[in-house]
């Protein structure tokens, strides 16, 4: 090098977004320990800020390599980690608007270090016995609950270091960090579909008419870009457009917080409220709750939320749907038949589905073999071909055995089958149905819902409630457990399981969305070890679920009445909540 000073301009860095920093030695990571160890702890990238001298382009430049540091690249990259406080060094150089972001500079130097070069752990599998309390991830620097990686939005830098643990083996992980590099992978796959999407938004505009419309053939051309279905690529540009309309629900999904299917879940709702400022608002107070939901809870708020905001929108989405009413058939890949009724009448299609159970369980009260879902198959396809419900239930032969259904295009023979039925009218079972009393007073036209359906438009629920026959206020238990409604021995009593039920219309696991009706009523904790038969230590739990609570490595504790905690083999705690109703 010769004494004239070569300089060369970096570029700009933003102060928050840590995709905006890149760190000029992680292009060519040294491949010899002496090398890394030499590398200070505060990074090179600091001085990106100003122009570099010669002497400190060879030092990075060697830093980089497999070679040596000499004493004059240690005293340049010395100079560059102490940056405009030096005395030696010009505060002009450094321009304060290019320093490396908050999170970066917020890191204690073993962070920067372990991100540097992240030392493998041995793989530690995590197995816990039943019930076992497991203390959570205490912090840290890598995946591992609560460590900087873990928790870290998506970025260029999560993108480098999740890279670099793959490189390395994942078997060199312990249970805590491998589950934590997940869900970094999970973020990471959010971020390229924002980026996806901001790409087809900035292709419609280009694609877009003089006045803005559309352009006619964007969908084409995005279907051959991509090799997709032209339904598929309206979908796609359908959901490019929602995000430049809701862009909290961009920046969460650019920031990995929520996944391509809950993007999608806000767009698809949110679409029936006309008013955009109004939908992103909508959007903006849910966001924040999104990720630790499943796109099955985020469409049951977000359908509250725009039924509070909106009573009409539901209207309108329902007189829509009424105009593309259809029945359809089809075959499905299984070769069995299939029929669906489409744009029907809410509380219309509540009743039949009432029905079709009553219907089920007389066939099954009568002998009928079959699961309770197979014989609502079975009374649809009597009732829909006007055959009487009797024709389900298995005929005695002339040897005086029985056979199975008769043919239902004749009646049953001999009067040996007993009475059917009939056609039923109203409600044919119960329902469980929470209405806002000012619905039901008519004075207001916030949604309902119930168990089983979901949430219900203001005038379904008033049709729905013309056919009780009575009403009941009951309270529900919240925070410290009064043991009102605790009955004394193992099985709990038709009315404390009913409020547990209604308190808790949903399997307590994370996620699960059977319904409370079809769940068991598990005790927290063991009956036999102690455990109250009150709402303060029943929950529904579905079948499959009730078996992993009782399986090794897992635990569940109910700090109060329905609030679950589950402790999962890798140590991390999940909390579910009952849904909330709306007032």
């Amino acid at each position: 090098m010769t004494g004239r000073r070569e300089e060369v301009t970096s570029s700009m860095m933003s102060n928050s977004d840590p995709a905006g920093f890149v760190d000029p030695s992680d292009q060519a990571l040294p491949a010899s320990g002496h090398a890394r160890s030499a590398r200070p702890q505060d990074e090179r990238g600091r001085a990106a800020g100003r122009r570099l001298a010669a002497d400190e382009l060879a030092a990075l430049a060697r830093l980089g390599s497999d070679q040596p540091l000499t004493d004059a690249d240690i005293a340049a990259l010395d100079r560059l980690d102490r940056g405009p406080d030096d005395p030696g060094v010009d505060p002009d150089d450094f321009a304060p608007d290019c320093a490396p972001p908050e999170w970066w500079l917020a890191m204690s130097a073993e962070q920067k270090a372990w991100l540097d070069d992240p030392e493998p752990v041995a793989a530690q599998p995590d197995v816990l016995d039943a019930g076992f309390t497991h203390h959570g991830g205490s912090g840290g620097i890598g995946f591992a609950a609560g460590g900087l990686l873990d928790q870290m939005d998506a970025c260029e830098a999560l993108t480098v270091c999740a890279g670099r643990v793959w490189g390395q083996g994942l078997g060199t992980l312990s249970d805590a960090e491998l589950v934590g590099l997940i869900g970094a992978a999970r973020r990471l796959t959010s971020r390229q579909a924002a980026l996806e999407l901001a790409a087809v938004g900035e292709l419609a505009a280009r694609r877009a008419d003089a006045d803005g419309a559309p352009g006619e053939h964007l969908e084409d051309e995005v279907a051959a870009l991509l090799r997709l279905t032209g339904p598929a690529a309206a979908r796609r540009v359908a959901l490019a457009a929602a995000m430049t309309r809701l862009p909290g629900v961009a920046a969460a999904l650019a920031a990995g917080r929520i996944d391509a299917d809950k993007a999608g879940v806000f767009a698809g709702e949110l679409i029936v409220v006309d008013d955009d400022p109004a939908a992103a608002q909508i959007a903006a107070r849910l966001v924040p709750a999104a990720p630790g939901q499943t796109t099955g809870e985020l469409r049951h708020r977000l359908r509250q939320e725009i039924g509070r905001f909106d009573p009409q929108a539901a209207r309108r989405r329902k007189e829509k749907a009424r105009k593309d009413a259809r029945v359809d058939v089809w075959i499905d890949a299984d070769g069995t038949g299939a029929i669906a009724a489409r744009g029907m009448d809410p509380a219309a299609a509540i009743a039949a589905d009432q029905s079709l159970d009553a219907d089920a369980r007389w066939l099954q009260d009568h002998g009928a073999d079959g699961t309770l879902d197979q014989l609502r198959v079975a009374a649809a396809a009597a009732r829909l071909s006007h055959q009487p419900l009797s024709t389900q239930l298995p005929q005695p032969a002339a040897n005086g055995t029985e056979n199975g259904p008769a043919d239902t295009r004749e009646p049953a023979s001999q009067g040996t089958a007993p009475a059917d039925p009939g056609p039923r009218t109203g409600l044919g079972g119960s329902l469980n149905l929470t209405i806002p009393i000012g619905t039901w007073l008519g004075t207001s036209d916030n949604p309902g819902e119930s168990d089983r359906y979901g949430v219900i438009d203001a005038d379904t629920c008033r049709d729905l409630a013309a056919w009780l026959a009575a009403v009941t206020i009951t309270p529900v238990e919240t925070g410290t457990c009064q043991h009102r409604r605790e009955s004394a021995g193992y099985r709990p009593s038709p009315g404390l399981r009913h409020i547990v039920k209604i308190r808790s219309p949903r399997c307590g696991f994370p996620g699960c969305r059977r319904r409370a009706v079809r769940c068991d009523d598990d005790h927290t904790i063991p009956h036999h070890k102690g455990g109250r038969t009150c709402e303060c230590n029943l929950h529904p739990l579905c079948r499959r679920h009730h078996r992993t609570k009782q399986a090794q490595g897992w635990q569940l504790t109910q700090p109060e009445p329905g609030v679950l905690t589950w402790t999962l083999p890798c140590g991390r705690t999940i909390t579910t909540r009952p849904e909330p109703y709306l007032a």
